[in-house]
């Protein structure tokens, strides 16, 4: 339920027990491994080409989603709504990161749009429609809600919100 870019020696993302660490050789980049209950096959990594590293990687509840060094999202893990159906990509993009909540994903593309999948039952992938000239530059997911930075500093929300009160967006 929770993304993060791989900054320090070892990221880790929960839920699915999937961690992202550095490979031995410099060159081949990080390797991700997983552990724990494997009843949806969330730990069942996807092997990479010869050349291919993963850069980005993000977890659900039973799944698992992760970015290529190519700009291309393996998924895997349960995919009873639609979690690791990775949409393709318009010609001439690639997506750059990559985030889920508990079974819905996210991912970010190179020309600043945004595309979610996967359970849909309080609307956390209705992606908000860009005002023109801005561009989302970052995405995290929660449990049945979604968050995206823009590129005018504003954060915008949607999905479930059992506060009763409407999500907004916030200046930073």
């Amino acid at each position: 339920m929770h993304s993060l870019r791989l900054t320090s020696a070892v990221a880790l993302v929960a839920a699915s027990s999937v961690l992202m660490t550095p490979s031995a050789a410099a060159q081949a980049g990080p390797t991700v491994v997983g552990w724990g209950n494997n009843t949806f096959g969330e730990l069942n990594v996807p092997s990479l080409p010869p050349g291919m590293t993963y850069v980005d990687l993000a977890s659900g509840f039973d799944h698992a989603l992760a970015l290529r060094n190519d700009g291309h999202v393996l998924a895997w893990g349960d995919d009873d709504g639609g979690q690791t159906d990775v949409p393709d990509l318009p010609p001439g993009l690639l997506y750059v990161k990559v985030a889920a909540g508990s079974d819905h994903s996210m991912a970010l593309r190179s020309d600043g749009s945004l595309v979610a999948f996967g359970w849909n039952n309080e609307g956390q992938c209705n992606v908000p429609v860009l005002p023109s000239g801005l561009q989302y530059t970052d995405v995290v997911g929660g449990f049945w809600h979604s968050m995206a930075l823009r590129s005018d500093g504003s954060v915008v929300a949607w999905g479930w919100n059992n506060a009763d009160s409407a999500m907004s967006l916030l200046r930073l």
